[in-house]
């Protein structure tokens, strides 16, 4: 099991802050890997794919991972911008894995929004999950989830084969496996630290322990920087 976080060079910076964070609030994570198209991380394992399109860099990334680890069969998946801001339930991710492993699922997925699933609620292995049905607009969403690799690849080369090359294209890619959701909510905000390209205020709120001061500070920075450049632009002209 692999944590891969997928990125690009604009976000790259706030990478660099929410490591220590992370440490804190999921101690027991799997080893991290960063897929990107820059070259700004200060971290050991990272991918970089040079290109601009968002699925090309993870599908090359994923492609670099599976040669690197050929045992590789599951993966956590996130993007840069939905790591936990607070701490996580490693007890309910280590049964969470076990049920995944035996029962081989491809995808389970971790909410950060309110959605009612109950008529949706299924049980295996006495862990009770969400069948995502297929009429739901966004089958293959990326939202936190855990991965069958072999499953995320074929997703990808889908995506590849019809010139789905942004994530919001590939949220809506349905290719028939059962996919499912955890009961367990992620602990985020909707939107994750950043919302439009911009720190995100609720997420910012989460952030009161100091391992996460320096992310924080890092946040509340860039986001009166927004605010001012908004006003410029708009009274300033």
């Amino acid at each position: 099991m692999l944590l891969i976080i997928v990125t690009y060079h604009g976000y790259e910076k706030y990478c660099n802050y929410f490591l220590e964070y992370l440490n804190y609030a999921w101690p027991n994570h799997p080893e991290i890997w960063f897929l990107t198209d820059g070259k700004n991380i200060n971290h050991p394992n990272v991918i970089t794919v040079e290109s601009d399109k968002w699925l090309i860099v993870l599908y090359s990334g994923l492609k670099c991972l599976k040669d690197k680890y050929s045992n590789l069969d599951y993966a956590y998946l996130l993007l840069e911008d939905l790591i936990p801001l607070d701490k996580i339930s490693e007890s309910y991710l280590s049964k969470l894995e076990r049920t995944i492993y035996k029962n081989q699922l491809n995808c389970v997925s971790f909410l950060t929004y309110n959605s009612d699933w109950e008529d949706k609620r299924v049980y295996i292995d006495n862990l009770k999950l969400y069948s995502v049905p297929q009429s739901f607009p966004f089958y293959s969403q990326l939202q936190p989830a855990i991965w069958n690799m072999e499953h995320l690849l074929s997703v990808c080369e889908y995506a590849l084969d019809n010139s789905i090359l942004d994530p919001w294209q590939f949220e809506r890619i349905v290719l028939g496996d059962k996919h499912y959701v955890s009961e367990y909510p992620w602990p985020s905000v909707l939107n994750g630290l950043l919302h439009s390209g911009q720190p995100n205020w609720q997420a910012i709120r989460k952030i009161k322990t100091p391992e996460g001061e320096k992310l924080r500070n890092k946040l509340i920075k860039d986001y009166f920087l927004w605010l001012i450049k908004r006003f410029k632009s708009k009274f300033l002209g």
